[in-house]
C-alpha cells in the first residue's frame, strides 16, 4: 500500500501501471492518493497492515507510532533529520566534493535522505568549503523543462517560502553565509513555486531552528 505525497503522485501512479505490466495480482498492490490529512490515518491501526514505513516529518510521525500501539505493528520513520558527510584528509578530494553536492542538491534538495550536514576535517576544511561554495554559485538553476537546467525549483509555493524563512533565519543566526539565497524563477510551470539559489553555511550553531531540520536543497 502506497499514499505519495499529495503533491507528487504522478510517480506513484506510473510505478503502479508499471508493477500492473509487470503482473502484480490485482489488489497485491494498492494506491491511495489524496490531500486529506486523515486520508493515510486508517493505515497505522489497520489490524491487517503489519509495516508502516514513513519518509517525513516527527509531528506525523508521532501519530502514526501512537496509532501503531494497538496492533504493535513495526513502524520505520525518517522524521526529516540532517544527515552528515565525512569527510577526511585522505578522501578523494574531486571525488568527494561531486558527492558532497549531489547528496543535498540532487532533486532539488528534495530527497529525505539527502545529506546535507558537512563534517570535514580541520586540516582540509577551508579548501574543501571555498570549493563547495564555488561549484554550488555555479549549479545553474531553471525550470524543469529545461534540458540545461541543474536544478530545479522547490515542490510549491509553500516549500520555497519556508526556505526563504531559513535562509533569513540562517543569516542573522551568527553562522557565516557563504552564497547567498536569491529568488530566481517563479511562474505557471513551477506551481507558484521557486528556483532558489542554495545557501552554503559553516559554523551553524547547534539550537537554531535549521540546524536539526531538513528543509530542502540547504547545505
Amino acid at each position: 500500500m502506497l499514499k505519495p505525497s499529495e503533491l507528487t503522485p504522478h510517480t506513484a501512479i506510473h510505478l503502479m501501471r508499471l508493477l500492473q505490466e509487470a503482473g502484480l495480482p490485482p489488489g497485491a498492490g494498492n494506491l491511495i492518493l489524496s490531500a486529506d490529512p486523515e486520508a493515510g490515518a486508517p493505515v497505522g491501526d489497520h489490524p491487517d497492515v503489519d509495516l508502516v514505513s514513513f519518509p517525513g516529518g516527527l509531528q506525523t510521525g508521532r501519530h502514526l507510532m501512537a496509532a501503531a500501539v494497538g496492533t504493535v505493528k513495526k513502524v520505520a520513520l525518517e522524521l526529516g533529520g540532517k544527515n552528515p558527510n565525512m569527510v577526511f584528509a585522505d578522501a578523494d578530494f574531486e571525488t568527494a566534493v561531486d558527492m558532497a553536492l549531489t547528496a543535498v542538491f540532487l532533486h532539488s534538495g528534495q530527497v529525505c535522505s539527502a545529506r546535507a550536514w558537512l563534517l570535514v576535517e580541520d586540516s582540509l576544511h577551508d579548501r574543501f568549503v571555498d570549493e563547495v561554495v564555488r561549484r554550488a554559485r555555479a549549479i545553474r538553476l531553471g525550470g524543469p523543462f529545461d534540458e540545461r537546467v541543474q536544478t530545479g525549483p522547490l515542490i510549491s509555493a509553500g516549500a520555497s517560502s519556508e526556505g526563504r524563512g531559513v535562509c533569513g533565519q540562517g543569516a542573522g543566526g551568527g553562522p557565516l553565509c557563504c552564497v547567498a539565497a536569491a529568488r530566481v524563477l517563479r511562474g505557471p510551470a513551477t506551481t507558484g513555486a521557486s528556483t532558489i539559489r542554495r545557501p552554503c553555511w559553516t559554523s551553524a550553531p547547534q539550537g537554531c531552528r535549521w540546524s536539526g531540520r531538513s528543509p530542502s536543497g540547504w547545505c
